[in-house]
Formats: C-alpha cells, sequence, structure tokens
C-alpha cells in the first residue's frame, strides 16, 4: 500500500517481503520497535516483529526493508517489546 513516507524502492520491497500486509508503510513504521543495525547506512531504524523485518529511513523517507534480524540490536524495554510481539502477546 503506497504513502508519503516510503520511497519507490521502500514500496517495492515491501510487496515483495509482505505481500500479506493489509497496512500502510506508516502504519507498520509506528508499530515498529526501535533498533540499531549493523552493517546499514540509515538515519533511522525500526524492526517489526509481527512481519520479521526491518525498516531503513534516511531522509525522512523508507528507503528499504530487510528481512535479516540477525543483526538488529534492540535496547532496554524496546527488547521486552519485541519478544512480546514476536510471541503474539499484546504491549501494555
Amino acid at each position: 500500500m503506497r504513502d508519503e513516507l516510503a520511497t519507490g524502492h521502500g514500496d517495492l520491497r515491501l510487496m515483495q517481503r509482505a505481500q500479506d500486509l493489509d497496512k500502510t508503510m506508516t502504519e507498520l513504521w509506528d508499530e515498529s520497535i526501535e533498533c540499531e543495525v549493523k552493517y546499514h547506512g540509515y538515519d533511522e531504524a525500526r524492526v517489526s516483529p509481527e512481519y520479521n523485518l526491518v525498516l531503513l529511513k534516511e531522509d525522512g523517507r523508507i528507503v528499504t526493508l530487510i528481512p535479516e534480524t540477525y543483526n538488529v540490536t534492540i535496547e532496554g524495554d524496546d527488547f521486552e517489546d519485541f519478544l512480546g510481539d514476536a510471541l503474539g502477546e499484546e504491549r501494555t
């Protein structure tokens, strides 16, 4: 689903990696958890435990999504949120 938060490349990657997604890129970004990602350049990064995707943002737009979460670091309370989401638990 196209929205202005993503570049054309970001939209393409979303379609390729989450074909059954019924959310906009903005909704996916807002529901994802802040993280750090090794070996990639970006301004901000978030991980979606529900879809097992990492969203990378540069200059205010999501430029790509990567399916590998093994180079992701999540700090503090965000890590608990990630685990709960990955296990299908609701956030409190």
